[in-house]
């Protein structure tokens, strides 16, 4: 294990490092979606209900990214965090490289394919309504950007690992202050409309990623750019490892289409308008848990590989307690402010307020489910328990919100396109809560606390 440094702390030690990991993730997850809101109040009361319910649209293809993105690298990242736990810093940096190296030719390669074929694309997703030609004119725009929002965020994922979530925020931020301006010049002062809005991103995307890696480059990062020298079988594991996300982010690409058909089919252009706000709720939630498992990933990879279970499923505990806080707050929100939501990001339009009023509550009770089945999947990536990460990553973003929009919609109408993701959501916990109990058990009952280096580093982001 190398110098003995000491241990995990227990207790208020814990919460204290976890605090530090997961707040600035947390802080910096909210400005990513604050971005978001601020698009969309841009299309909305600008260019139109149109225009938002178009983008929403596009997501599907964002997904679709995303998920070669964070497959990648929260899966090469695990065993890199669990490396610099164990204090092997030299093959935590061939992880790194390796991760920069795939995510780079996958998701360019990608990128070139989406953008020749965006027109064959955009119909598709729009089911080849009305909605078309603006999706074809956002995406024109949007499908290059995709690149830099990926290799900005694996950096972003590594910084993390390291236990430097300061140094992710800083990113961040400057990503995010430079979207919302360019929001204002492309699509407010110019009139770009869609293509404005796509056009800041993609800018503002850059221009994080340049940041990201001039950090590397001028070793701010205990990782470096190496010669990766992993044997297939290392790429093959990693890669399992992060498949968990791979599966959640083709899920949502997947169920988001059947959403956005089964909103189309029975609500009309402004209730995907409406569902389109709720999915901002529901982004801005999202982010808060997405922080509060960044936060615990690496305390619980560290703590892993320093052989200290107990440490490992306090991480998890804590998350898991704050993501239920997250997640009621957000249902309080979208029962009690959906009306005025829509409101807002339409420009007061009536009809949209009046489908978001309905569906709101309805909606907001898979916040009480989400956060702990989000959590339970990040701990076993963090662990490197892929199966166990992948078998949840499936059942609440594949499996079950298959079944539920192909047959709620049916059964209940609107009802039922508002109550698919809260009904997948219920069903996993059923199987999150029992698979984290018996793998708590099993940790706990394997061996308690043992010295090593890693705690040093997690205080010190070496």
């Amino acid at each position: 294990m190398g110098n003995q440094q000491g241990t995990f702390p227990k207790a208020a030690g814990l919460r204290g490092l976890y605090a530090a990991n997961a707040v600035p993730a947390i802080v910096s997850m909210l400005l990513t979606s604050g971005v978001v809101l601020v698009d969309g109040a841009f299309l909305g009361r600008v260019v139109g209900p149109d225009a938002l319910a178009a983008v929403n649209l596009g997501l599907p293809l964002l997904y679709a990214f995303m998920g070669l993105a964070l497959m990648v690298a929260v899966g090469f990242s695990s065993p890199a965090a669990v490396a610099l736990g164990a204090g092997d810093g030299e093959r935590a940096s061939r992880y790194f490289t390796a991760a920069a190296a795939v995510v780079t030719a996958v998701c360019g390669a990608a990128a070139i394919a989406s953008g020749l074929a965006v027109g064959a694309v955009a119909p598709l997703l729009a089911r080849g309504g009305a909605l078309s030609l603006t999706l074809r004119d956002y995406l024109s725009v949007m499908v290059p950007g995709y690149f830099f929002m990926m290799l900005n965020m694996t950096l972003s994922v590594f910084a993390r690992a390291e236990s430097r979530p300061a140094d992710a925020l800083a990113i961040g931020l400057v990503a995010n202050v430079a979207n919302v301006a360019l929001d204002w010049l492309f699509v407010a002062a110019l009139g770009w409309g869609v293509k404005g809005a796509a056009a800041a991103t993609g800018v503002a995307s850059a221009v994080g990623c340049a940041a990201g890696l001039a950090r590397v480059l001028l070793g701010r990062s205990s990782f470096r750019f190496v010669r990766p020298r992993l044997s297939a079988r290392e790429y093959a594991s990693a890669l399992s490892n992060g498949l968990s996300e791979l599966i959640g982010q083709y899920s949502v690409t997947l169920t988001a289409w059947m959403v956005n058909a089964a909103c189309l089919a029975t609500m009309g252009t402004a209730g995907l308008a409406a569902i389109t706000v709720a999915g901002y709720l529901s982004f801005v939630e999202s982010m808060v848990v997405a922080g509060l498992c960044i936060g615990m990933a690496p305390l619980a990879g560290r703590a892993e590989g320093a052989g200290d279970k107990s440490s490992s499923v306090g991480a998890f505990r804590m998350a898991a307690r704050a993501a239920f806080a997250a997640g009621a707050a957000a249902f309080a929100a979208a029962a009690l402010g959906g009306r005025a939501a829509a409101s807002f990001w339409t420009g007061g339009n009536a009809e949209v307020a009046d489908i978001a009023a309905r569906g709101f509550a309805l909606f907001g009770l898979g916040f009480l489910f989400n956060g702990y089945n989000a959590v339970a999947a990040a701990w076993f990536t963090a662990r490197c328990d892929a199966r166990r990460s992948a078998a949840i990553a499936a059942l609440r973003g594949l499996a079950l919100p298959v079944v539920a929009i192909a047959a709620l919609p049916r059964l209940l109408g609107q009802a039922g396109v508002w109550l698919a993701m809260p009904a997948a959501e219920a069903v996993t916990l059923l199987y999150a809560v029992p698979a984290i109990a018996r793998a708590a058990r099993q940790g706990l009952a394997s061996g308690g606390v043992r010295t090593g280096p890693a705690l040093g580093r997690v205080r010190s982001g070496r």
